[in-house]
């Protein structure tokens, strides 16, 4: 290849050598008499089929038709004067690969000029035949890399080809629910379980396997569609031992719906055809519906032996889906980690290859606090927006539990709660400034938390000029007692003349909890 350099004229030997050329070029272009050869450059006749330097190639592809071949070389048109005649005598070199000698005085460094290249490309060589060989060989494993991915392109199978219209589509009725597990996972869909490491992911996932079977709610809150088939149990990181003592624990009713599989130690390289083919197969005798893989980063090995890799992490998510499909498998639940770093709640991603998450149609986030064991659980994805859920922990049967309230619903609670107490500090008829300078944090959470008090019904706001005061409800007022008030004192808000009509309230404080601790027995908060 020709390097070109911008034209730019050369008047002297200082433009020549600053163009990159030297006094040996004026020496070599330069002879004694016109015609004859220059002293340290013997010119040869160019064989037929030979190649020729770049530089020489552009010179004659320049002339054209026009060239003369002479017995040294040939007779072209000098580009850096105007040349009725070809006055520029070129030819290969021995100690140069190009010759050139213009009979008008042109210097190397002009006619390089004219022609937009550098001096050095007159002296640039020919490719040796070792490097042409090697050129060869590359050349030849590039095509047999196109090829062999050719025809692996040609050996997947094709997607169906589209019949119709969006509005056909849409005239045809729906026979498929829109939901596996209601709100968390859509019908036919992915789902990733992020997790710190030893924060109760594999716990989560065999609830998970229990619902199915059993068809109990997940998580004690989120109905699941029963299985009529079974769902395979992909575990890479227990024991075979303590994968069923686990699976004992919890209890599953229906253990014919359930297909453990232990891999630890293993690989399952469903993404070879020869290993697709015979799984599928055996998946579809099985009647295998859902899928769960636990953890990933096992999983994926060796196809993925760089979990940072979005292009490996998506060669195994992409295998993942026409194992599905060849499979006959509706859903598919993979469980990871998340990375070591320290994550504000609700920034909580999948460690490694953002692939992973970018595939995924929602994701399933456990956290759980060092320090107080306290676990909750999120969710967000395509139609899907949970907020963070406390859990509640059995160790007994390994039950992982909803409580009832979302973090939101909780800090919305608590809020009123605290403006219920400042209501209650500063006294019934206190207005709303009053109130809120009553409570600590910032002034929009406290404002926040006396609206959310009104929303739900704990107190009351009435107009009184140009103040509004606030008054406690009787929900309020159970709320209260609820958390250990004096009746006296709640006797002396209501102006009751008895404290054994204030003692009614009490009846109207829920009790939260009673349902759960039925469910889970005697419920830990750790493992």
């Amino acid at each position: 290849m020709v390097h070109r350099a911008p034209p730019k004229p050369h008047k002297d030997v200082s433009d020549l050598l600053d163009a990159g050329g030297s006094l040996a070029d004026l020496r070599r272009t330069r002879p004694k008499a016109p015609g004859t050869p220059s002293p340290g450059a013997q010119r040869v006749v160019q064989a037929a089929g030979e190649p020729l330097p770049a530089a020489l190639r552009l010179l004659l592809d320049r002339e054209g038709a026009s060239a003369k071949r002479t017995a040294n070389g040939w007779q072209v048109r000098c580009p850096a004067h105007e040349d009725r005649g070809p006055s520029l005598s070129v030819a290969t070199g021995d100690d140069v690969p190009v010759v050139l000698h213009c009979h008008a005085g042109c210097t190397v460094g002009e006619i390089a000029a004219a022609l937009g290249v550098s001096p050095a490309e007159f002296s640039r060589a020919l490719p040796t035949d070792e490097f042409r060989r090697d050129v060869e060989r590359e050349r030849r494993r590039i095509e047999v890399r196109e090829e062999a991915r050719r025809l692996i392109a040609s050996d997947r199978p094709r997607p169906p080809l589209p019949t119709g219209t969006l509005a056909d589509a849409l005239a045809e009725p729906s026979t498929e629910a829109e939901w596996t597990v209601d709100g968390l996972l859509p019908f036919g869909g992915n789902a990733v379980v992020v997790a710190l490491a030893k924060s109760g992911k594999t716990t989560l996932a065999m609830n998970l396997a229990k619902s199915f079977a059993d068809g109990d709610a997940f998580l004690g809150r989120f109905p699941v569609r029963p299985l009529d088939g079974r769902l395979l149990y992909l575990d890479y990181e227990l024991s075979r031992r303590q994968e069923l003592s686990w699976f004992r624990g919890i209890g599953i009713e229906q253990t014919e719906r359930v297909v453990p599989w232990s891999l630890r130690g293993e690989s399952f390289q469903f993404w070879l055809p020869e290993v697709r083919d015979e799984a599928a197969a055996l998946c579809r005798e099985q009647e295998i519906e859902v899928v769960v893989v636990d953890p990933w980063a096992r999983a994926a090995r060796p196809l993925v032996e760089e979990e940072n890799s979005n292009s490996q992490g998506a060669a195994w998510t992409d295998a993942l889906d026409a194992f599905k499909k060849s499979a006959g498998i509706r859903d598919a639940v993979v469980v990871t980690h998340t990375g070591k770093a320290t994550y504000e709640d609700g920034e909580e991603r999948a460690r490694g290859a953002q692939r992973l998450e970018d595939w995924m149609d929602v994701g399933w986030y456990l956290t759980k606090d060092r320090a107080s064991g306290r676990r909750s659980f999120r969710a967000m994805g395509r139609d899907v927006d949970l907020d963070a859920i406390d859990l509640a922990y059995s160790p007994g049967n390994r039950a992982l539990l909803a409580t009832g309230k979302t973090r939101a619903e909780a800090r919305s609670e608590e809020g009123a709660r605290r403006a219920v107490q400042a209501v209650a500090a500063v006294g019934e008829g206190a207005s709303s400034t009053k109130v809120i300078e009553a409570m600590t944090g910032t002034k929009e959470n406290r404002q926040r938390w006396l609206d959310s008090a009104e929303r739900e019904g704990y107190i009351e706001r009435r107009e009184n000029g140009q103040t509004k005061q606030c008054f406690l409800t009787a929900k309020g007022l159970a709320l209260l007692i609820a958390q250990g008030a004096h009746l006296l004192q709640v006797k002396e808000w209501l102006g009751h003349a008895s404290v054994t009509t204030t003692e009614q309230y009490a009846h109207l404080a829920p009790d939260r909890n009673a349902d759960l601790a039925a469910r889970l027995g005697v419920a830990s908060q750790t493992c």
